[in-house]
């Protein structure tokens, strides 16, 4: 019972929030802590329980981050945070425990790529001097990103409203489960259109109506020339 104790001492401070996050019950099989979060509060846990595995995370968080790990270690076993949606769980965060005594750190790689979302959460905590919090929901699955501080400003335009397409560089973790997503760093981005093909179509003709290649017989073998010319 102590040692159930620490564990959800632990758990308390990582999840932090205290009068918004409400135990449950302890559910079988190996121990299951089921909580609930007021609807107010679930961005702001799921950022500070996203960050908690990175050293920049919230003091507290950070600390009972570790410890849990550490618990695990010792006990032989490993965690996983789960988030539950309308339809099924997702994980928010591994605690690897005694996974970390199998040998092998797993290894992280920052590659340059292009991640999709609309903005759910803009701001908070800052994660160091030069970047600031921001998460993106891509049908569904949350990515944890940051932004430097006139990034994030015109990202929050799109809150809520417009899915964006942003470029910088991710941070890859290899894992039991393969390679993962684990953080994106936004360098810049794009708002996507989002009008029906229908409708885009239609502008396209327009616009080509206006034009001279609307009187040119063959523009694909004019623009093949145009290659071949240049």
């Amino acid at each position: 019972m102590r040692d159930l104790a620490a564990y959800l001492t632990d758990l308390a401070e990582l999840v932090g929030h205290h009068e918004s996050v409400h135990f449950q019950e302890v559910r079988e099989g190996s121990v299951v802590v089921a909580y609930d979060v007021d609807s107010l509060t679930v961005e702001h846990v799921t950022c500070r329980l996203l960050d908690a595995c990175h050293e920049t995370a919230d003091a507290a968080a950070r600390s009972a981050y570790l410890s849990l790990n550490q618990r695990l270690r010792r006990d032989r076993a490993s965690g996983t945070i789960l988030e539950q949606s309308e339809t099924d769980w997702r994980t928010l965060v591994d605690i690897p425990g005694v996974l970390e005594e199998a040998g092998d750190r797993f290894p992280v790689l920052w590659e340059a790529g292009t991640v999709d979302g609309t903005p759910t959460g803009v701001g908070g905590r800052r994660l160091d001097p030069d970047w600031v919090s921001v998460r993106l929901d891509d049908s569904g699955n949350p990515l944890s990103c940051e932004a430097r501080p006139p990034i994030a400003i015109e990202i929050a335009h799109h809150f809520l409203t417009t899915p964006i397409r942003a470029r910088g560089k991710g941070r890859w973790i290899h894992d039991e489960q393969g390679w993962r997503l684990d953080k994106f760093r936004i360098e810049h981005f794009d708002p996507l259109d989002v009008r029906p093909m229908a409708e885009l179509v239609g502008e396209m003709r327009e616009l080509y109506a206006e034009t001279d290649w609307a009187r040119v017989d063959d523009p694909i073998g004019q623009l093949d020339q145009l290659r071949k010319d240049g």
